[in-house]
């Protein structure tokens, strides 16, 4: 479902697509409360994931394909695959589960994907 520069990552628990519009610094409202808007692009990709009880193993692949500035993702977008230029927001790691040992840790990963 989801390949960060040709790594296929793990099918997500969580997986949510949207599309924001950037408007440029003269935007905003005026005296009466109207809109003045300045669009200056269109329909800019925001993903975000979210792994639920995953393993070392998994959240290593993850977390070390998101670690460069920029990256390509290719991802589903109502039924069809998309190529974008992107790189990663916020990134919260839970530990839920660790049970003494290290290779026996379950982790909670979420993050946001973000077209350039």
């Amino acid at each position: 479902m989801i390949t960060i520069n040709g790594v296929k990552l793990p099918s997500p628990s969580t997986y949510k697509v949207g599309r924001q519009d950037l408007d440029s610094e003269d935007s905003g409202r005026n005296e009466l409360g109207m809109l003045t808007r300045d669009r200056v692009r269109q329909g800019i990709y925001k993903i975000e994931l979210g792994y639920w009880a995953i393993n070392n193993y998994k959240a290593t692949l993850i977390l070390n394909a998101i670690t460069s500035s920029s990256f390509n993702v290719t991802f589903l977008a109502e039924g069809y695959n998309v190529t974008k230029k992107m790189y990663v927001g916020d990134i919260q790691s839970e530990l839920v589960n660790f049970m003494g040992l290290e290779d026996k840790m379950v982790w909670n990963i979420s993050f946001n994907l973000i077209e350039y």
